[in-house]
């Protein structure tokens, strides 16, 4: 019994150590960590078996707890994780922001918003897989910091100075303001009069009618009350 007890010990304590005080960087390891006892399921259902049958209720109970241990510890390492990236609810012309809106941008270019959707996110109709329990907590934040990202690239073309200065101008302009702006010119380019002679959206007779306008001012001029102003 005593043996078996050290086993489940040195199992529990060896996943940890190797997954979450590896070298590997932050969000692999963190993935690594919350997958480790899936991974590993064969083996615990081998020692389940052996528990049950040496009849040993007691310790076939802490094997148990042992498990659920392990989950919410691991569970709590990877929220802890993502919790640096879930503030960011409105862009303010407040210096915190307005470093909170660089932040975002940092996020995106250097890989750890694509590392958390790779790692979290659904798959692919190929793999088959559902997304991770974890998206259902960060899943729209990395959604919107993508949206976000591509507005700045799109819209800015990259000119981040342009970018934090024009959102600080405007005062407060919720990351919902982004769908609102999205539907609207979606709705604004459905019209006929931007229709070229194949019943598509033209975009020549769009430049025609806004010339090189930004889009952000397009649906202020289409709906003035768009702005928020502080």
């Amino acid at each position: 019994m005593n043996a078996l007890r050290e086993e489940i010990k040195d199992m529990i304590s060896a996943t940890i150590k190797e997954k979450l005080c590896s070298d590997a960087d932050s969000v692999t390891t963190v993935s690594q960590s919350m997958t480790a006892l899936d991974a590993n399921a064969q083996y615990w259902s081998d020692l389940s078996n052996k528990v049950a049958c040496s009849s040993h209720r007691a310790l076939e109970l802490q094997l148990k707890m042992a498990e659920e241990k392990v989950n919410i510890f691991l569970h709590e390492e990877a929220l802890g994780l993502i919790k640096g990236i879930a503030h960011l609810q409105v862009f303010t012309p407040e210096p915190a922001d307005i470093d909170g809106i660089q932040d975002v941008i940092l996020q995106v270019q250097d890989g750890t918003v694509q590392r958390l959707r790779n790692k979290y996110g659904p798959k692919g109709s190929s793999g088959g897989k559902s997304s991770h329990q974890i998206w259902s907590t960060v899943g729209q934040q990395i959604s919107r910091r993508e949206h976000l990202f591509k507005d700045f690239k799109e819209e800015f073309n990259g000119d981040l100075e342009s970018f934090v200065a024009y959102f600080t101008y405007l005062g407060n302009v919720k990351f919902e303001d982004i769908l609102k702006h999205d539907k609207a010119l979606k709705a604004e380019q459905d019209k006929d009069h931007y229709k070229g002679d194949d019943g598509q959206f033209s975009e020549e007779k769009w430049k025609a009618i806004w010339s090189n306008k930004h889009q952000w001012d397009i649906w202020y001029e289409i709906n003035p009350e768009a702005k928020n102003w502080t």
